[in-house]
């Protein structure tokens, strides 16, 4: 249940983390394009502490998913983020180096979408995962448990033991 309570308040910052790293990514474009290398870099670094941060919420994810499929998702998550996220800033520096061009442009582009893809998906994951936890943690609710439950006879077993005697 701590491991539960740790995650949804990391997993809460998901929506900032979309935010920030949507500003993140398109301040690596804007300074691509202008070619400032020196900050480029600063802000490559920046981006790649974000890119540490969504990782390890995957994997707080990944632990805390209830069904097999659930952490499947977040994993596979985890798995497109570790490959993907860098190579914005991949893009990005290769911009950099060659600001006149239109493939490297389209580049940075591709990998900017699947980028914003990749957090949007996160968000939908984390949302289903942390539900199906918390529904968890709720105590059932127990009936009356000295009365018969409806439908349930008492002397059912009995009548289908004298049924066969007969």
């Amino acid at each position: 249940s701590q491991l539960i309570m740790t995650t949804q308040d990391q997993a809460s910052d998901i929506p900032h983390l979309t935010k920030s790293g949507s500003e993140l990514v398109t301040l690596l474009r804007n300074i691509a394009l202008n070619h400032e290398i020196d900050r480029l870099q600063n802000s490559a670094d920046r981006f790649h502490e974000h890119i540490d941060h969504v990782l390890e919420i995957c994997k707080l994810l990944r632990h805390i998913a209830m069904t097999e499929t659930l952490q499947v998702q977040a994993k596979f998550s985890e798995i497109n983020v570790r490959i993907y996220g860098p190579q914005v800033i991949t893009a990005s520096k290769a911009l950099c180096s060659y600001p006149a061009s239109k493939a490297m442009k389209d580049n940075l582009e591709v990998f900017i979408d699947m980028w914003q893809w990749l957090t949007t998906d996160l968000q939908t994951i984390s949302k289903d995962i942390l539900d199906m936890a918390t529904a968890s943690l709720k105590p059932e609710k127990q009936g009356y448990l000295s009365l018969p439950r409806p439908g349930v006879s008492f002397y059912a077993p009995c009548k289908l033991y004298i049924l066969w005697i007969q």
